[in-house]
C-alpha cells in the first residue's frame, strides 16, 4: 500500500499497546507479512510484464525463502492445531444403565469428549436432535456428533444404526442391567411425571426437551408418541419388556466383533480389552445414582412451581380486583375458581 514497511510496523506496535499484546511478536509478524506482500506484488508485476516463466520461478523461490522472524525468535511459533475428535465409540444402551459412569471411564481412557443428554442440554441442542430423530434419513449425524470422541445415553443411543453408517470404524457398547431394576429407575427419574420430558408444569420452560423426549422415546417404544397413549410409559412391567426387546434389537443389528455388552459392575477389564487400551490403575468410576438424580429433578420442579404459582396468583389477583371495582364480586370468584381449576389440570403429567 501507500504506507511503507516502517509505518506498518509502527501501526502494529500501536495496536499492540492498545490491546496489551507483546510488541516484539506483533512487529515481527507485521514485518514478515509486509515483506511477503511486497515481494509477491513485485513478482506479479514482473511476471505479467515480461511473461518469462523463469522470472516467475525465481520470484516464487524468493517468496518462499523469506525468513520468518517469528519462528526465528522462538517466542511466537504457531502451535499445531489439535485434530477434531472423531466418534470412535457409540453407546447404544438406554439411560439409567450406568451411562454416566461409562462416559467418565471412556474419557479417562482417551476417547473423550463424551456426548450425552447432559451435553445436549448444556449446548442447547434439543431442537436439532429432535429434528434429526424425526427425520433420521435426512439428518447430518456427523455434524451433530462433531467434536465428540464417544457417545452414551439418550438421545444418541437410539440413533446407533445411523451413527454406525456415518462412522463405519466406530465400536458399539451396549450397557445393560436387570430389566425390572431399570424399569423402576426410569419410572422415578428420567420418565417420572416430575421430569422435564413429562411434567406439563415445566412445559413453558422446557418445550424443546419435551419434543426431544417424544422423539427419542418413539424410537424406543416403536410408536409415534413415545409410549404415552399405549400406557407403557407408566407400566413398569411393560417398560421391562421393552428394555429387553431393545437390547435384543441392538445385539441383532450390530456385528458381534464390533459390539460389547457391558455392565458397570464389570469394571475396566472387558472395556479396555474391547477398546485395545491398557487398564488404568484407578478404580472404575461410579456416578449418578437414582437418589441424586431424583433430588436434582425435584429441585428443578419445585423452582418451576414457585415461579408459576406467582404468575397464577398475580393473574387471579388482577382479575379479582378488576371485577370487584365493577361491583361483580360473584364474577370475580367464578373467574378465580376457573383459573385455579385450569391450573390444577395443567399440572397433571401427560
Amino acid at each position: 500500500n501507500r504506507y511503507g514497511v516502517r509505518d506498518s510496523v509502527r501501526w502494529g506496535s500501536t495496536l499492540g499497546r492498545r490491546r496489551g499484546l507483546p510488541l516484539t511478536g506483533l512487529r515481527s509478524h507485521f514485518f514478515d507479512a509486509t515483506r511477503r506482500l511486497a515481494v509477491e506484488s513485485e513478482w506479479r508485476v514482473q511476471s505479467c510484464s515480461s511473461g518469462d516463466g523463469m522470472a516467475q520461478k525465481i520470484h516464487a523461490a524468493r517468496f518462499d525463502a523469506l525468513p520468518n522472524s517469528s519462528a526465528r525468535s522462538g517466542r511466537h511459533r504457531a502451535r499445531p492445531r489439535k485434530r477434531p475428535a472423531e466418534l470412535q465409540v457409540i453407546g447404544a444402551g438406554c439411560g439409567r444403565t450406568g451411562t454416566t459412569s461409562l462416559s467418565m471411564a471412556l474419557e479417562r481412557l482417551g476417547f473423550g469428549p463424551c456426548h450425552s443428554m447432559a451435553a445436549v442440554a448444556k449446548m442447547v441442542r434439543e431442537r436439532p436432535w429432535a429434528r434429526a430423530l424425526e427425520e433420521p434419513e435426512r439428518a447430518d449425524w456427523r455434524g451433530l456428533l462433531s467434536g465428540f470422541g464417544c457417545s452414551v445415553d439418550f438421545p444418541a443411543s437410539v440413533a446407533y444404526q445411523w451413527l454406525l453408517a456415518s462412522f463405519p470404524d466406530a465400536k458399539v457398547i451396549l450397557t445393560v442391567r436387570d430389566p425390572h431394576d431399570w424399569a423402576r429407575s426410569v419410572a422415578t427419574t428420567i420418565w417420572s411425571e416430575y421430569s422435564a420430558e413429562r411434567s406439563a408444569l415445566l412445559a413453558p420452560f422446557r418445550s424443546a426437551a419435551r419434543r426431544l423426549g417424544r422423539a427419542y422415546r418413539a424410537h424406543f417404544f416403536e410408536d409415534s408418541d413415545g409410549g404415552v397413549m399405549s400406557g407403557e410409559l407408566r407400566d413398569t412391567r411393560a417398560l421391562a419388556t421393552r428394555f429387553e426387546a431393545w437390547n435384543a434389537r441392538v445385539a441383532a443389528a450390530v456385528p458381534p466383533e464390533r459390539l460389547l455388552v457391558f455392565r458397570a459392575s464389570d469394571g475396566w477389564a472387558p472395556l479396555c480389552a474391547f477398546l485395545g487400551v491398557p487398564v488404568p490403575r484407578t478404580p472404575f468410576p461410579r456416578a449418578n445414582d437414582s437418589g441424586a438424580h431424583t433430588d436434582r429433578m425435584l429441585a428443578i420442579w419445585r423452582r418451576a412451581v414457585a415461579i408459576e404459582a406467582l404468575y397464577l396468583a398475580l393473574a387471579i389477583g388482577a382479575v379479582a380486583a378488576a371485577a370487584t371495582r365493577r361491583g361483580r364480586t360473584e364474577a370475580a370468584l367464578a373467574v378465580s375458581l376457573a383459573l385455579l381449576l385450569s391450573a390444577v389440570g395443567f399440572l397433571q403429567p401427560d
